[in-house]
């Protein structure tokens, strides 16, 4: 998929956030000064500036002992790592410059209107006389910009205002009873992929840390670019100091932690909560305490007042995305122009229809399908779900070969999280089970393997879920997860990373900027998903509906080892769970051949399995 075009290309590029610098070295050299050949390795990775070599295949091992060699191969390292860092930032450059054209033209509509203004009504009217077209088109320009930019600050601010999604959460379309809320509570406080003190260390930070800015790090590249020392770098932390001073749990009040959860579970702040939704806050921290062996300071407290009296610990607060103010960067029309013209219009429809998918809709429920091919007999369908990014185009080769022949596929395609201009909220959690129901049976889809990618493995949970509860009229009969944000939803590794993220070095700033910060997608992620129904739990995976569970050692965005804890347990294997751990990111997988045919791989080998089952 890759060669198909230079704009694959590119969006393979920059959808791998935690690629490293790779060497590839197809000959086996004599260097200079050394008496042996040796085997040149076939990647070789480096992190974080070491000069410590990581191996990434098994197998894969450089000639230790040739120092020369291993000299010029730490040299070659650097270089690459060097040109990467200056890719990064001539994105984070661009990306700077994208940011600056909204409010540059509303200041320039300003001073124009504010020119005439004072200028009188004479200098206006001859202005208007005779416009060249230079002016008219800069004016446009202008005028179309500004407006873009603020109607952008007012989305922002309107979904600031309103809350997300939360069990708890009063007359809201994804509200669960008291009994659903308790059980996913204990759910969280009985999770053993880690400990319920780390659980809730992790959704705690220190106000008072220093964050760097996208302009920060562009400044600091371009001082060490001409040897020039970088002010304020030093006073920065690095994200592994950040991790060391985190907060611990002896540090907390019970203020602090009903702050969180007010937001969390019941999407609301302490002070709006009913006394009945107090009582349930409380009766929580009381079981997370419990769960924790040791109280909180100020347990005394507890159900004894209204949690909004509870004080909170001055120079720490809670991350919680669905109260919190709507985290995004501007974009300029053009940027849009490109993700939602070209990318939709033109590389979207091109890449699917040249895949032979058709654009069909359901309700408001947008999906590509391609049948069976004819004469050959149906199999199980291959259902799909994208995730951030520019919709589904990017797995198309990869759906191409997962399925075969008799295999009918069907990628949805959501605006939502699609990088497209005014996307329309996606459909609730029933409304899209409902929906994507309706489309299989229109197509005359019985039984379907369920996939979803990152964000789009939250739908697949929220479909399967729905499904199971169908007892023998079920459909699904297979669940793939890639890169699952749906797995350990719940802890705080995702929120932390993809929504109150910090930047250390220039390819934070770059991935901050195209996926994690484009304001569609971020009202997607903090207003529009709920996580109560998008998270997939262990016992949610049965014997009788195989799940594929596949994760990057090196992924950002979820908890690897985590996920590996907890769904490549032997409690896991007797549930029907199948753990793939890939030596990549979060998506690299796609843009690398040998690790997307091993996906591949899996994907058919489960596929096979459930077509020999019966239910």
């Amino acid at each position: 998929m890759i060669g198909r075009s230079p704009w694959s290309l590119l969006l393979f590029v920059i959808q791998q956030p935690n690629s490293a610098a790779l060497t590839y070295s197809r000959a086996t050299p004599k260097l200079s000064g050394s008496s042996t050949s040796v085997a040149v390795p076939a990647a070789t990775r480096v992190e974080g500036g070491a000069t410590r070599l990581q191996q990434l295949r098994p197998g894969v091992t450089p000639w230790v002992n040739d120092y020369i060699y291993q000299e010029k191969l730490q040299s070659q390292t650097r270089k690459a790592e060097a040109s990467e860092e200056d890719n990064y930032a001539a994105i984070t450059a661009l990306s700077l410059a994208m940011e600056c054209v909204g409010p540059l033209a509303v200041a320039v509509a300003f001073a124009v209107v504010g020119t005439f203004t004072l200028a009188g009504e004479p200098s206006l009217a001859s202005f208007l006389a005779s416009p060249t077209i230079s002016q008219l088109v800069g004016g446009a320009w202008v005028a179309s910009e500004a407006t873009f930019y603020l109607c952008c600050i007012a989305t922002a601010t309107f979904y600031t205002a309103s809350a997300g999604h939360a069990p708890g959460s009063r007359g809201d379309v994804t509200e669960w009873d008291a009994e659903g809320r308790a059980e996913v509570w204990r759910r969280i406080v009985k999770d053993p992929s880690i400990d319920v003190k780390e659980l809730l260390e992790g959704w705690m930070y220190r106000t008072d840390v220093k964050q760097a800015s996208s302009l920060d790090l562009l400044t600091e590249w371009a001082a060490a670019r001409l040897g020039l020392p970088a002010a304020g770098a030093d006073a920065r932390p690095s994200r592994e100091a950040v991790a060391a001073a985190g907060v611990a749990y002896s540090e907390l009040s019970v203020g602090d932690v009903c702050a969180w959860l007010a937001g969390c579970m019941f999407a609301s702040s302490r002070e709006a909560l009913s006394p009945e939704q107090d009582a349930e806050l409380q009766r929580m921290v009381r079981e997370l305490e419990v769960a924790a062996g040791s109280p909180l300071a100020g347990s005394s407290l507890l159900e004894g007042a209204p949690s909004a009296s509870f004080a909170t610990t001055p120079g720490i607060d809670s991350m919680c995305a669905q109260t919190g103010a709507v985290q995004w960067r501007a974009r300029p029309l053009a940027y849009y122009a490109v993700s939602h013209g070209i990318g939709e219009k033109v590389y979207t429809q091109h890449t699917m229809a040249g895949f032979g998918f058709e654009r069909q809709r359901e309700g408001e429920l947008n999906y590509w399908y391609r049948p069976a091919k004819a004469g050959a007999a149906a199999s199980d369908a291959l259902v799909f779900v994208h995730g951030i990014g520019l919709g589904p185009a990017p797995y198309a080769s990869f759906l191409d070969q997962c399925a075969d022949d008799s295999t009918p596929l069907i990628a949805l395609d959501i605006d939502a999280f699609s990088q497209r201009i005014f996307a329309a909220a996606p459909p609730t959690p029933d409304r899209f089970a409902a929906l994507l129901d309706a489309a299989l049976a229109r197509h005359g889809v019985q039984r379907a393997v369920m996939a979803g990618h990152s964000l789009g493995s939250t739908y697949v949970a929220q479909f399967a879920r729905r499904d199971r509860a169908r007892g023998d009229a079920r459909r699904v009969v297979g669940v793939v997860l890639l890169d699952p944000v749906a797995c350990l939803l719940h802890q705080a590794k995702t929120t932390a990373e993809f929504v109150f993220n910090s930047l250390y070095n220039l390819e934070d700033a770059t991935m901050d900027y195209i996926f994690k910060k484009e304001l569609w997608s971020a009202i997607m992620v903090s207003r529009h998903l709920a996580w109560h129904e998008g998270e997939w739990w262990l016992d949610d995976c049965t014997k009788q509906v195989p799940t594929l569970v596949t994760v990057g050692a090196k992924d950002m965005i979820v908890a690897p080892e985590r996920v590996r804890a907890a769904f490549g347990s032997w409690q896991a294997r007797l549930r029907g769970v199948r753990l793939q751990y890939l030596p990549c990111g979060h998506g690299s997988w796609l843009a690398d051949p040998e690790l997307n045919a091993e996906l591949v791989g899996s994907v058919r080998a489960l596929r096979r399995d459930v077509a020999t089952r019966r239910r």
